[in-house]
């Protein structure tokens, strides 16, 4: 088994966190892209059912999540994300050429994953989006929406409060 649990720097000198394992029959390598103000940590029996399954899996601290750096759950651009993914991707490839390469995201890593493989594929064998946040499950007011569009240039991180009912999920 080879196991990696390694920073990667990014070209605004941003360190990911991530961690690779990966059996020595892996069949394929598995990158997983957590959601908004989550972290690989969750995800430890995750992994360990797809490395008994002979699948490699890489997780990584999103930027400003877990153990990366970063301002926490904050980015200047989704772009950010994009480009911090594909580091992610090209280190695996890298690191095992002959092994086809898959994506999970789930949540926000889901929607992410999403328009990160319509836009740069990268060679990604496959893509699955776990509970994507495609469209918003609860809608969010107008005014809500327009005022956070005119406060995000001004500040950037400003927070709004949701309102989400937990028993709404269930």
């Amino acid at each position: 088994m080879d196991a990696r649990l390694q920073f990667l720097k990014t070209p605004d000198n941003i360190r990911l966190y991530y961690e690779l394992w990966v059996p020595d029959n892996a069949k394929a390598i598995i990158i997983f892209n957590h959601g908004l103000g989550d972290h690989l940590g969750r995800y430890a029996d995750f992994a360990r059912h797809f490395i008994e399954r002979e699948y490699g899996i890489c997780l990584f601290d999103m930027r400003g999540h877990g153990k990366s750096g970063g301002r926490r759950t904050h980015c200047r651009s989704i772009i950010d994300f994009y480009k911090d993914l594909s580091l992610v991707i090209e280190m695996a490839q890298n690191a095992y050429s002959s092994l086809p390469i898959f994506l999970i995201g789930h949540s926000f890593g889901a929607q992410i994953a999403i328009n990160f493989a319509a836009r740069y594929s990268k060679g990604l064998r496959g893509l699955v989006a776990l509970s994507p946040n495609i469209e918003p499950i609860v809608k969010i007011p107008e005014w809500k929406k327009k005022l956070a569009r005119k406060i995000s240039d001004i500040i950037p991180i400003i927070r709004f409060h949701a309102k989400i009912d937990p028993a709404f999920f269930f």
